[in-house]
C-alpha cells in the first residue's frame, strides 16, 4: 500500500523554508534587489547554523539548503511575475 510517510517533511526543515521565504520577501520589498535579498537570506542561514554549532543543536547543511530553497521560490515567483 502507498504511504505518504516517507514524503513527510520535518517541522524544522519546513520552518527553515518559511523563514527563508519571509526573509527574502521582506528584503525584496524594502530594497527591490534580487541579489541583495538572496545574499541576505544565505548569510542569515549560514550564521544561524554557525550559532547552532556552538550553542544549539549542531550544524546542519540541510537547514541551509531548505532556507535557500524558500528564498529561491520567492525569487522565482518575483522573476516570473515581472515578465
Amino acid at each position: 500500500m502507498f504511504s505518504f510517510e516517507r514524503f513527510e517533511l520535518d517541522k524544522d526543515k519546513a520552518n527553515h523554508f518559511v523563514y527563508g521565504s519571509v526573509i527574502t520577501l521582506c528584503a525584496l520589498t524594502f530594497t527591490g534587489s534580487l541579489v541583495f535579498s538572496f545574499s541576505l537570506c544565505v548569510t542569515i542561514a549560514v550564521l544561524k547554523e554557525v550559532w547552532d554549532l556552538f550553542y544549539g543543536s549542531g550544524f546542519d547543511w540541510l537547514d541551509i539548503v531548505w532556507t535557500v530553497l524558500g528564498s529561491a521560490v520567492v525569487l522565482a515567483s518575483f522573476f516570473i511575475t515581472q515578465r
